[in-house]
């Protein structure tokens, strides 16, 4: 992986993470699991 790719992965992850964390406040539990295992998997899904 070259470094933009990396860059570009760890913004999209930190995004995931911020999203997580906002489902978690507002309670949605499940939701927030699923996000921060993008956080754990990049590229999952794609």
């Amino acid at each position: 992986m070259n470094r933009a790719s990396a860059i570009g992965e760890w913004q999209r992850a930190l995004r995931a993470l911020g999203a997580a964390e906002v489902l978690l406040r507002e309670e949605y539990e499940a939701d927030a699991v699923s996000r921060a295992y993008e956080v754990q998997e990049p590229g999952a899904g794609r």
